[in-house]
């Protein structure tokens, strides 16, 4: 008889923790590629070169990760980016970098530095940014 209320209490825990954990970094959602690059102030292809904490009083510390860029596809184009991002096991809406791995990166520029998070992640495919960065649009 007790088991059933402790299931319960049990099963409503995780419902409230996975709410919140959706909650926690509402994202826009773009209707096309063409309007996700629109807002876009930096946008490029670049591996992952290096990665390092940077100190933040109180929260979690954001991190900088270092890119060798392949291609800029909006912006000027720099042989290097170093950008600013929440961490995605510490920050609401952290994004995490692989070293070695090439990325597509849509980045703004807040505080002096550029930033990305989950939010700005592509929500298209690399093509379609390719494309409209051929038009120059």
């Amino acid at each position: 008889m007790k088991r059933a209320p402790t299931l319960l209490i049990g099963a409503l825990a995780m419902v409230a923790v996975s709410a919140s954990a959706a909650w926690a970094c509402s994202c826009v959602r773009y209707k096309s590629a063409a309007e996700q690059y629109a807002k876009g102030q930096l946008i490029f292809i670049g591996r992952a070169d290096g990665r390092e904490v940077l100190s933040r009083d109180g929260g979690p510390p954001p991190a900088a990760t270092r890119f060798v860029v392949q291609r800029t596809l909006k912006g000027e184009p720099q042989k290097m980016r170093r950008i600013v991002h929440g961490e995605a096991t510490g920050g609401m809406c952290g994004i995490r970098f692989q070293r070695g791995r090439t990325y597509l990166v849509i980045a703004y520029r807040n505080e002096g530095r550029w930033r990305t998070n989950s939010c700005s992640a592509p929500q298209f495919p690399r093509a379609e940014f390719e494309r409209l960065a051929q038009r120059g649009r």
